[in-house]
């Protein structure tokens, strides 16, 4: 009978865990979404300036777009570690997603 119940509170204990996590990778996921929302959208912003020749410009969001690529790189690498197999790729796919449900 002991054994049963400590059997039945470690998987309590484990499938609460589990809940926890799962809600976190949730929420991490959709930060990263949004890290490549603005990626693109500074992206197209610094082509943009270059193809009209306003280098500074262009130069200042090359910078920012580098820096959503390496915040993009560690927000895949935490989910990763938290189990994801390609979140980068699983983010684009949903903002795909987004975009045809929109239209």
């Amino acid at each position: 009978m002991s054994k049963h119940v400590i059997l039945l509170a470690v998987g309590i204990a484990i499938s609460g865990v589990t809940m926890a996590q799962t809600r976190e990778v949730k929420q991490d996921q959709k930060t990263l979404q949004n890290t490549v929302k603005d990626k693109k959208e500074d992206n197209k912003e610094a082509n943009n300036d270059m193809a009209h020749f306003r280098v500074k410009s262009s130069m200042e969001e090359r910078r920012e777009v580098r820096r959503h690529k390496r915040s993009m790189k560690r927000q895949a690498a935490h989910l990763r570690h938290m189990g994801r197999k390609h979140p980068i790729r699983d983010a684009q796919k949903q903002i795909r997603d987004e975009k045809d449900m929109k239209h």
